[in-house]
């Protein structure tokens, strides 16, 4: 069996998709930095990949294992130019690593410690047990704050500076991003969190055997350090995300529980600081006015969809519900590029009419509370993007996905088969008119 070294693997990875399926010889259709294949509805962008419709994506192996029907070897080999793996000696060319250069460090650590507990309010325990085990410390050149990700042997792999002046942050050039500054513990959970700052500002807050459990600070929102820190400590059951508590910090919790699920791990939770990040709430406990946690959108989409559930409460369903609705879509095109927001607001509240009437034929009545957990279910805040165009392109491809349903004969419905598609086009619609809401806010604003 082919075995390939991590570098092999990553350049896979980031092999661009455009490039590798327009060398097979597919049509895609470019909106923006992203790119269709709409051969299978499939969102691109570099080396990434989307589709809504299956809410999976990830990166350029699970691509090609999902799409051409590889295992791991093969795919990694198709994706470095080398066809399908029949050797046990890989034969494309590495490329060389660069060396990750270790700063070295001061001979005490006073600038560091002040920085810390006198602007951070981070516990003296906390960074003494760090730099105790040397994964913390000063540099000698500019006095920053050194985070170290040591790898299973103890050899530093990752670097993160943080300034002890200002705002200044890095990670440096050669650091593996596997081995993120991180603690290990025995008990079966990790927390996660976006900065190592963040991370000591929670053990802070919840002290109280600490080091029982296990952490890790990505330094960025990059799934791999979890990944890599499971793959080491196979005693970990449960994960939380602790991430930023801004649009960014939960898109990014979304993704990463989404890519934690496809690889088999269940129990994914998140929370979220009462501010911005655990540090503004160590900040807060200390007297010290913290930055508030931004507007959540999935809480301006869940508002949404409570107002539109509520009006469909209202409305009497008209006769040919489902070709009312390909009447109303087909109207909202015929107008574009001009986006008429009654029209769309209309085709919501006849897709959740549908959605209940699906429901009462599969002889499986359901109440209308039912309905809008079954609709929030549908959003993704990680794929929630594009402009107006895309928006309606996607929405346009819903419709599609849901004439194929109607197209089957059946004497009576699954729910399952027709309400999802039903349900992913309604929160598609309400999605567009949360991006036009927030398009029109600055304007109102702005004459004020």
């Amino acid at each position: 069996m082919p075995h390939y070294t991590e570098q092999q693997i990553e350049a896979a990875n980031s092999t661009s998709l455009v490039a590798f399926l327009y060398s097979h010889g597919e049509q895609l259709k470019k909106f923006g930095s992203q790119h269709l294949w709409e051969k299978h509805q499939v969102w691109i962008r570099d080396n990434r990949w989307y589709t809504h419709y299956d809410a999976a994506g990830g990166y350029a192996i699970s691509f090609v294992m999902k799409y051409y029907a590889m295992d791991f070897q093969n795919a990694v080999a198709e994706l470095l130019g080398g066809g399908i793996a029949v050797s046990s000696t890989p034969t494309v060319k590495e490329q060389k690593a660069k060396e990750l250069v270790i700063p070295k460090a001061n001979t005490t650590m006073n600038r560091v410690y002040a920085y810390l507990m006198n602007e951070r309010f981070i516990s003296r325990e906390v960074i003494s047990l760090f730099a105790h085990e040397r994964t913390l410390y000063e540099d000698e050149q500019y006095h920053n704050c050194i985070f170290v990700g040591v790898d299973e042997n103890g050899i530093p792999k990752h670097i993160h500076r943080r300034g002890t002046h200002g705002s200044f942050k890095q990670t440096e050039s050669g650091s593996k991003a596997e081995y993120s500054f991180h603690h290990d513990g025995e008990s079966e959970w990790l927390f996660v969190f976006e900065a190592p700052i963040d991370m000591l500002a929670f053990i802070t807050l919840r002290p109280k055997e600490w080091t029982k459990h296990s952490y890790v600070a990505l330094c960025s929102v990059s799934e791999r350090a979890i990944l890599h820190r499971l793959k080491i400590n196979k005693h970990i059951r449960k994960i939380v995300l602790c991430l930023d508590h801004d649009n960014a910090g939960i898109a990014a919790c979304m993704r990463i529980r989404d890519i934690l699920m496809q690889n088999g791990y269940n129990n994914v939770r998140m929370l979220h600081s009462v501010n911005k990040d655990w540090d503004e709430d160590v900040k807060a406990m200390n007297g010290i006015t913290p930055i508030k946690a931004e507007s959540d959108e999935t809480e301006a989409i869940r508002k949404l969809c409570r107002e539109f559930i509520s009006e469909a409460k209202e409305l009497r369903k008209p006769p040919q519900l489902y070709n009312r609705i390909c009447d109303v879509f087909t109207s909202i095109q015929n107008r574009m590029p001009h986006v008429n927001k009654e029209q769309i607001e209309k085709l919501i509240g006849l897709l959740l009419l549908l959605s209940k009437d699906e429901c009462r034929k599969s002889l499986n009545e359901v109440s209308w509370d039912e309905i809008y957990e079954m609709l929030i279910r549908e959003y993704i805040p990680h794929a929630d993007n594009g402009n107006t165009e895309i928006r309606i392109r996607q929405i346009a491809t819903d419709m599609n996905e849901l004439a194929k349903v109607y197209e089957i004969p059946s004497m009576f419905n699954e729910i399952e088969i027709f309400t999802k598609p039903i349900l992913k086009t309604a929160m598609d619609c309400i999605r567009l008119i949360n991006y036009l809401e927030r398009k029109e806010k600055p304007c109102k604003e702005s004459k004020h």
